[in-house]
């Protein structure tokens, strides 16, 4: 055997036997050939002495692999290819032995991952996973992951445990507090956590309606696949730049007896009689709980940033509503102007002239409808406040903006993409202020 090893990993044959694996491994079994180009001088004579023909002077050569095991067959060592390659490279395996031990991986983390599991509706979940045509399909991956490192994922258990105690009627969970209860760690089901993101998708598939999640949120978010690549998932809807939840995945908590951080999402409101004269940050909670309703008026002033909201709230007469999101609105915010359109008024918003300047205030309008009015979100205002002090537009920025259909002013993006200046509210306090 020593014998053997010692011909067959001489260095002429190197990248012979590699070809020969390769190609074994593609097709598996002895078929098709190799070719090897710019031979060299150790391979000329390996190779000619295997083969038994005259070699000398050739640059590159194709060989059948048939050939090649005929040779080895007719050699004193009596062995065939597929025996070469197995001393060779014992861990190799063809397409059709890789694809079936991967099919019986594949199934046995199927089977693990239902082991303990109760709920009809958490089984089907998990056996739409396994076929790639369920939300939360790229988790599930992780997941599988993990468990083909070390035979088990923890985090999939606690969701599961988590998971076959939810949807309790008689009690609503913050989540810290549910999961403390549940996991033994107030941040065990926290979101950005594995063990967190499978019990949100699994609440989605315990809560969502038959009429609404399969059709809406998988193919909207998760079209069906079979490769991570091609799904969209993970907690990725959020209500702000950080990582607050959207109104949808708070209402899928809230189906389950769940409620997330109604405390840290908040909105700035003042001036507005008989509601707050002074300015106060309302979180969620309030919201939810007390504030019902908001007094009728003809028009509430909605701002992005915090100073420009100061600056109004200081200047304005008594009895004009400033509402301030933050940036990107909360759903605190979505709550309080929810409530003000619900009530008549019209919400009238200025942002910064950026990208997400202006993709905030076409996703408020496309909220609000007929409700919802720009302020002084318009080209001539734009390029009245424009100068070269201002940060640029960088290329991508004009490229995204040149996406944007920005209805109430045809001229707004091409001016933009001329000028290439952002222009912030700070910069038009004084022409926000002229209205009043």
């Amino acid at each position: 055997m020593d014998e053997l090893m010692t011909y067959l990993q001489q260095p002429g044959f190197e990248r012979l036997w590699r070809a020969v694996a390769d190609k074994y491994q593609r097709h598996g079994r002895v078929g098709g050939r190799v070719q090897l180009t710019g031979l060299s001088d150790e391979e000329i004579d390996a190779l000619s002495g295997l083969l038994a023909v005259n070699l000398d002077g050739r640059t590159e050569v194709a060989i059948q692999l048939s050939k090649i095991d005929e040779a080895l067959l007719n050699s004193k060592f009596r062995i065939g290819v597929a025996d070469v390659l197995v001393r060779l490279f014992p861990d190799m395996r063809t397409r059709e032995e890789q694809l079936a031990e991967a099919s019986a991986s594949w199934t046995a983390f199927r089977d693990w991952a239902k082991a303990g599991v109760h709920r009809p509706a958490v089984l089907d979940w998990i056996e739409r996973l396994s076929e790639g045509n369920a939300p939360g399909y790229r988790t599930y991956m992780d997941c599988y992951r993990a468990y083909q490192r070390i035979g088990r994922c923890d985090d999939w258990r606690i969701a599961m445990k988590a998971l076959e105690v939810s949807l309790s009627p008689h009690r609503v969970w913050r989540l810290p507090v549910f999961a403390a209860e549940v996991t033994g760690d107030p941040h065990g089901l926290d979101r950005n956590t594995l063990a967190g993101k499978v019990f949100y998708w699994g609440l989605v598939a315990l809560t969502a309606d038959s009429d609404a999640a399969d059709s809406s949120l998988i193919s909207a978010l998760q079209p069906t696949a079979t490769s991570d690549s091609e799904h969209v998932d993970d907690l990725e809807s959020t209500d702000t730049a950080s990582d607050a939840p959207s109104e949808y995945m708070r209402s899928v908590y809230m189906k389950a007896g769940i409620r997330l951080d109604d405390v840290s999402s908040i909105v700035w409101v003042g001036n507005w009689a008989g509601l707050f004269e002074v300015p106060v940050a309302l979180p969620l909670m309030a919201l939810d709980n007390h504030v019902k309703e908001v007094p009728a008026v003809d028009s509430v002033y909605v701002v992005e940033n915090p100073s420009v909201f100061a600056e109004l709230i200081e200047q304005l007469p008594f009895g004009v509503p400033v509402v301030c999101t933050s940036g990107q609105p909360s759903v605190a915010a979505l709550r309080l102007l929810d409530m003000a359109v619900a009530a008549g008024s019209k919400i009238r918003y200025n942002g910064d002239f950026d990208v997400k300047g202006l993709q905030m205030t076409l996703s408020l309008g496309n909220r609000y409808g007929d409700a919802f009015e720009p302020w002084y979100m318009d080209v001539y205002t734009y390029r009245l406040a424009s100068n070269e002090k201002q940060p640029e537009l960088s290329d991508r920025e004009v490229q995204m903006l040149k996406s944007l259909n920005v209805d109430w002013d045809d001229e707004l993006i091409p001016a933009m993409t001329l000028v290439r200046k952002k222009v912030f509210q700070e910069h038009i306090i004084s022409k926000l202020l002229s209205d009043f």
